[in-house]
């Protein structure tokens, strides 16, 4: 965070976002191996990656060959992947640019739009020309730092880190299959969401995040669904039938509570998104 507010500073505002369409089911097979041949000169290794991109996939019963891609969930497909995307980050380290990848998300930072849309060109370039990929158009743009910008599930700006409009519903979802009305508030129950809401608060409570205003207001939310949950309705009365107090009493765990816990050096989750910037992770 504060290296982003120095850079910020330096006049580093234009942001490069951009992420590539089929991370793992476009990525040709001669260009894996090519690259590959760079890594490794040992004829066996090279040739047990052909057979496993050539291993074929069984839909319904039945096989078919593969000419393209790696199989999603194999072993060494987030490396095979990666092999081929560091191409991309050489170009990107030749233009001098300042960047941050994880897999298929790439983030740039550039003084002015000029340079951010050089920049965009030569990713453009070598993704389409020289590998053999397409960027997602859904989700490659230029905006601003001060606009703010979505990061592996965060959401970024000049003065805050925090959780991402996405991850934001993904864990209400969660919530709220775990606290339907149909259901008992029992022992189970609570288990449940207190394991929901260590798992993602513990991903966001970094050092660097701003997001407890954020969880304050996702512990509001979630006693209200456990309100509705008990007395299966929704009503302004039920706030004093059933207080924020007597709800902790049952085991209820609090986000803020949880991040707090996670800033002062409990046992946290490692973040996808930890990463500093100028070198990919």
């Amino acid at each position: 965070m504060a290296q982003l507010v120095e850079l910020h500073q330096q006049g580093y505002r234009v942001v490069v976002d951009a992420a590539l369409q089929g991370f793992f089911d476009r990525i040709p097979h001669p260009r894996i191996l090519d690259l590959g041949a760079g890594e490794s000169a040992d004829g066996n290794i090279l040739h047990l990656i052909t057979k496993f991109l050539q291993a074929g996939v069984r839909e319904e019963g039945e096989g078919r060959p593969t000419w393209q891609g790696t199989p999603q969930g194999g072993g060494i497909s987030p490396l095979l992947a990666n092999i081929v995307v560091n191409h991309l980050d050489g170009r990107l380290d030749a233009l001098g640019s300042l960047f941050v990848r994880y897999a298929d998300d790439l983030v740039g930072l550039c003084p002015t739009k000029r340079q951010a849309d050089k920049a965009l060109e030569a990713v453009t370039a070598c993704v389409e020309d020289e590998l053999g990929w397409r960027l997602n158009p859904d989700k490659t743009h230029l905006t601003t730092v001060g606009q703010g910008f979505d990061f592996l599930g965060s959401h970024v700006t000049a003065r805050t880190i925090r959780m991402g409009g996405k991850a934001e519903e993904r864990f209400k979802m969660k919530i709220k299959e775990c606290t339907r009305r149909r259901h008992n508030l029992d022992t189970a129950v609570v288990t449940k969401i207190n394991r929901v809401i260590r798992g993602t608060v513990r991903s966001f409570a970094t050092a660097f995040s701003t997001c407890l205003g954020q969880f304050h207001a996702l512990d509001r939310w979630i006693r209200r669904r456990i309100r509705c949950m008990k007395s299966q309705r929704i009503w302004k009365t039920d706030n004093r039938r059933l207080q924020s107090r007597h709800i902790s009493r049952m085991g209820v765990g609090r986000c803020r509570e949880v991040s707090v816990g996670a800033r002062e050096g409990e046992e946290t989750t490692p973040r996808k998104g930890q990463y500093r910037w100028g070198r990919p992770v």
